[in-house]
């Protein structure tokens, strides 16, 4: 004879997924770190027990690099040829703690004029800072510029004649410069006063008897 039998059957389906992320550098997804940019698959289970399986696109960014170059001293009334190295970027722009002027302050190569304040105080911080590309942020890095100023400097001589000074023969009275380099590379005016005293020289004569 017949048997009838029925099967009450529940069929659970597993899912899928995706997301998109754009970062910096890396991005760790629930415990993987990821440095390149991709597709990524991470299998999960749902609520119903079965297989989740998600898909990650990343694209990996990479931050900006900045370098300013090395610290740097110049004479006064002089400028400063720099020249940033700049990486990952969009943009770049110089900026700085005083009151110099640069020749363009958005380019990595550029000259820079110290002003009065930064002559005053003997330095000033150049800072160069570079724009990353979208979605990372910007970085700086700094360098120090020493002004230094000429030096100026006096002495007196008073002297018979002539006098020698560093191989100039000084025969009249008056002021002499001779400009020399300091240990700092810059000028160094030094001023001589003379003054020159001539001997003198006579004659005499006598007419005398056994002795004189």
């Amino acid at each position: 004879c017949d048997s009838i039998h029925t099967l009450l059957a529940t069929i659970n389906y597993s899912n899928t997924g995706i997301s998109v992320i754009d970062t910096c550098n890396s991005y760790n997804w629930n415990g993987q770190i990821i440095t390149t940019s991709g597709s990524y698959d991470q299998t999960f289970t749902n609520i119903a027990g079965c297989d989740s399986v998600h898909t990650l696109v990343v694209t990996i960014t990479p931050s900006p690099t900045a370098n300013a170059g090395s610290d740097a001293t110049i004479c006064s009334g002089n400028n400063l040829p720099i020249n940033g190295i700049p990486g990952n970027y969009t943009s770049v722009q110089w900026t700085t703690s005083g009151n110099g002027v640069f020749l363009d302050e958005f380019s990595d190569t550029t000259t820079y004029t110290p002003g009065s304040t930064d002559i005053f105080n003997g330095s000033v911080i150049l800072t160069f800072t570079v724009f990353g590309n979208t979605p990372c942020g910007s970085t700086s890095d700094s360098m120090v510029l020493t002004i230094t100023d000429t030096l100026i400097g006096t002495s007196t001589i008073d002297t018979c004649d002539t006098y020698s000074w560093n191989g100039q023969i000084i025969t009249t009275s008056g002021s002499y410069n001779q400009t020399f380099t300091n240990v700092a590379g810059c000028d160094s005016v030094h001023t001589l006063v003379a003054t020159i005293r001539y001997s003198n020289t006579g004659t005499s004569t006598v007419d005398t008897c056994d002795t004189y």
